[in-house]
């Protein structure tokens, strides 16, 4: 018993925040974050899937003659979308697991989605970098909007972690039901 009280302190004080900006419940804020994150990836697929379809009209003469130097970068603009795209729909995908663990209190489902997230931002660094080691980027316009995205990525993990601790206290709190099969059915029978 002592064990148990001494857990749920140690994950009590694993909790970040108590609300989400400072005035939102934790739970909402998480569900305006999850929903907001699927509203930009659905939007991101169906720019991807526009830049793909401009890229091609390119490419079968929709626009008149072209040069090689534009069919080149028409070839790289759809490669480009469609590892855009590819990505994008796994974000998807973990966008739901995140929405499902929310909406029905599954701390694993957001625990997935917390780990694909942390991978997630830890590449976009890495690509950032790389932009700017290459030289596809401006240093300043790149580093701010970096700067801006760990921000907001920071302190939505936090959010997010912090629901997290909060959903698993809960169901350590549930009570445990220990029953075999068919037990239940046969206590149903001797009250009736």
């Amino acid at each position: 018993m002592g064990d148990l009280k001494q857990n749920e302190e140690s994950a009590k004080s694993e909790v970040v925040f108590d609300k989400c900006c400072q005035c939102i419940p934790l739970r909402t804020g998480c569900l305006i974050f999850g929903y907001l994150n699927l509203v930009a990836c659905v939007t991101y697929v169906m720019i991807c899937v526009l830049g793909t379809i401009n890229a091609e009209a390119v490419l079968n003469g929709t626009y008149g003659e072209i040069d090689e130097d534009v069919k080149d970068m028409a070839v790289t603009e759809i490669k480009t979308d469609i590892i855009n795209m590819i990505a994008n729909l796994i974000g998807l995908l973990f966008t739901v697991f995140l929405l499902v663990g929310l909406h029905t209190e599954r701390p694993r489902c957001v625990k997935i989605f917390l780990v694909y997230a942390l991978i997630g931002t830890g590449l976009d660094v890495i690509f950032k970098i790389f932009q700017l080691l290459a030289g596809y980027a401006a240093l300043k316009n790149t580093l701010i909007g970096l700067f801006i995205y760990l921000v907001y990525a920071s302190y939505f993990l936090l959010v997010l972690w912090s629901q997290y601790v909060k959903m698993k206290i809960a169901a350590n709190n549930l009570p445990t039901q220990h029953s075999r099969k068919g037990q239940l059915l046969m206590n149903m029978e001797q009250d009736a």
